[in-house]
């Protein structure tokens, strides 16, 4: 089984690296350092078959601005992983036995021209970054529509009550483990997300519907907390657009899934054990939103708004990558590249 997802997003509080989380624990890890995007996927996709033709279990860590571009492979059968070096850089854990291999002499020295594309990508990162803080603020202020008119006491009910009827019974004497991820992104392509692939084999799933600031990241953090407590392994997926927000938990051990299942990631039940937890008719009056209504579009048109600025940043980037993939390919020495990429083989076996 082949898992997707992303642990890097750009929000309003910049870059957000959930790495960490996801290599601890393993026993190996090379970290491959390449200038360009496509052969760093190539090579990616050449060692995935590797892997797949011993193990039917692998990880694909993507690129959130384009989520064609790899950027970690993991196998956790193996426990090993295999990363490119700028995923890599924003690492809090110290892995000093990690085998590091350049594949930059594959290439000619950098030119004016790459240094100027390059400078021009973190420029629009920060451009991108700005307009996300924007949206934020803008969905504080939707939040505080709902929030004001919500009774937390109730809210706090129906928590414990879903907390309950998810993990009753369940236990187990081991510490748990928690890999920090996202299922989504906010990418040059709008908005991005694994989420059908994530819940379709999962025998239970809760869908949650709801408005910004109907407790829905509440049950959620808190329902992780009480999880780990009781040793329960648990993958937390944030909001891509906030860090502070989560989206979705998943219990392998339970083959459970809860999630947020609102726009942009809005599913609905079709199998015979899904289960809907309607935060808005259980905290809200009926017609909430239709008495709000001006109030509410205009709100929902600025974050949008918002949005749609940052991703056309993000589709400058994106332009800007094509351009620095023409300039490191026409210097590329393939048959060194093959050698390393034997080099990489090599080590994995």
């Amino acid at each position: 089984m082949i898992s997707n997802y992303y642990v890097v997003s750009y929000n309003s509080e910049g870059k957000c690296n959930l790495l960490d989380s996801n290599i601890k624990g393993l026993k190996s890890i090379i970290v491959i350092e390449c200038c360009s995007r496509l052969i760093t996927t190539m090579i990616f996709k050449k060692i995935s078959n590797e892997i797949l033709s011993k193990s039917p279990n692998l990880e694909i860590i993507h690129n959130p601005i384009d989520n064609n571009v790899i950027e970690g492979v993991i196998d956790r059968n193996l426990s090993i992983g295999i990363f490119s070096k700028c995923l890599m850089e924003d690492n809090n854990t110290d892995y000093s036995g990690k085998e590091q291999i350049s594949l930059n002499c594959c290439y000619a020295n950098k030119s004016d021209k790459i240094n100027e594309i390059n400078s021009d990508i973190k420029s629009k990162f920060d451009e991108a970054v700005e307009y996300f803080k924007e949206a934020k603020k803008t969905h504080d202020d939707w939040e505080h529509v709902y929030i004001q008119n919500i009774d937390f006491s109730k809210a706090d009910e129906i928590i414990e009550i879903k907390i309950n009827e998810i993990l009753e019974g369940k236990k187990f004497d081991k510490e748990s483990v928690v890999h920090e991820r996202f299922f989504g992104a906010i990418s040059a392509h709008g908005a991005t997300n694994y989420v059908e692939e994530i819940i379709k084999n999962k025998k239970t799933r809760y869908f949650i519907k709801g408005r910004p600031g109907t407790s829905k990241s509440t049950l959620l953090k808190k329902l992780a907390h009480r999880a780990s407590e009781k040793g329960i392994d648990v993958d937390v997926y944030y909001c891509a657009s906030d860090i502070n927000s989560l989206d979705m938990l998943v219990f392998p051990e339970l083959d459970t899934c809860i999630f947020d299942s609102t726009a942009p990631h809005e599913f609905f039940p079709s199998m015979d054990n899904d289960i809907v937890i309607d935060m808005y008719s259980e905290l809200l009056e009926d017609g909430f939103d239709e008495r709000n209504e001006e109030l509410l579009n205009e709100i929902k048109a600025k974050y949008n708004e918002d949005i749609v600025k940052g991703v056309s940043v993000f589709k400058e980037i994106f332009k800007l990558y094509d351009n620095l993939e023409t300039e490191y390919i026409s210097t590329i020495d393939f048959d060194l590249l093959a050698n390393l990429y034997e080099k990489i083989l090599g080590i994995i076996k």
